[in-house]
């Protein structure tokens, strides 16, 4: 009777492990499945606001390189404009020094 009571519990457990097991097994695919998603998420999340620093930094180096010409056009006005007040006063006060 020991051995038939045996036989039947494990029979018993044989058809109702594989179905708990089945639903453990269920659940942490689904618990896996939402971390996963999650975790997408989460990177979309970030490559957005990486896109975002890369797009500033870019205009942040166009307006640079802006400033940096409109500087050195300005440098080349300055010299051109130091040039000619050189030539003009030199230019003035050579005759004025020789009509003297």
């Amino acid at each position: 009777m020991k051995d038939d009571a045996e036989a039947i519990r494990n029979d018993y457990m044989g058809k109702i492990a594989p179905a708990a097991s089945k639903r453990g097994t269920n659940a942490c695919v689904q618990e896996l499945e939402n971390e996963l998603v999650a975790e997408k998420e989460g990177s979309v999340a970030v490559r957005a606001q990486v896109d975002d620093v890369v797009n500033k930094l870019e205009e942040e180096r166009a307006a640079r390189n802006k400033v940096e010409e409109e500087h050195e056009m300005l440098k080349k006005q300055i010299g051109e404009m130091h040039g000619f007040f050189r030539n003009f006063l030199g230019g003035n006060s050579a005759p004025s020094d020789a009509q003297q």
